[in-house]
């Protein structure tokens, strides 16, 4: 037994089932700021990566080295690189061995007498030791250490 009224009635109409778009104003929100995040780590990992690129090249560099004259003029470039051409370029004898000894993260006595001697004779002694003060002056480049050196 069905009721006459209830044949009458027309069939039930399904709703559609809820999307996924389109999205509320707070999706887009954070989407938005998202995507705006992701591509500033990206700009500023590559920028970082680029900053440094002379430093790690440096550090490879300095293995390289064989009197004291090449592990200078690699310090005068990663120098001039990093804290700019007109601080550096002149800079030469006791001044120079000054700009070094800014730079390190402790005192070195010996940088003067090997800085004095780059163009005399050169011993052993002072090869190892200087190449020492390079890996720890590279080693101790930092920004917060060229601003540092930069304002003295």
């Amino acid at each position: 037994m069905t009721n006459p009224l209830l044949d009458k009635l027309a069939p039930i109409i399904e709703p559609t089932a809820p999307g996924l778009w389109p999205l509320a104003y707070g999706w887009w929100i954070v989407i938005g700021l998202s995507l705006a995040l992701v591509v500033r780590l990206s700009i500023s990992l590559v920028r970082w990566r680029q900053f440094w690129a002379l430093k790690r090249l440096g550090q490879r560099q300095l293995k390289l080295c064989v009197t004291t004259d090449d592990i200078n003029q690699l310090l005068k470039q990663l120098a001039i690189e990093y804290h700019g051409a007109p601080q550096v370029n002149s800079l030469q004898g006791k001044p120079w061995a000054g700009f070094l000894a800014a730079g390190l993260p402790q005192p070195e006595q010996r940088l003067d007498e090997i800085i004095r001697q780059l163009y005399g004779r050169e011993s052993q002694q002072d090869f190892d030791d200087f190449k020492d003060i390079a890996q720890r002056w590279i080693k101790a480049l930092s920004r917060n250490n060229i601003k540092k050196v930069s304002n003295a």
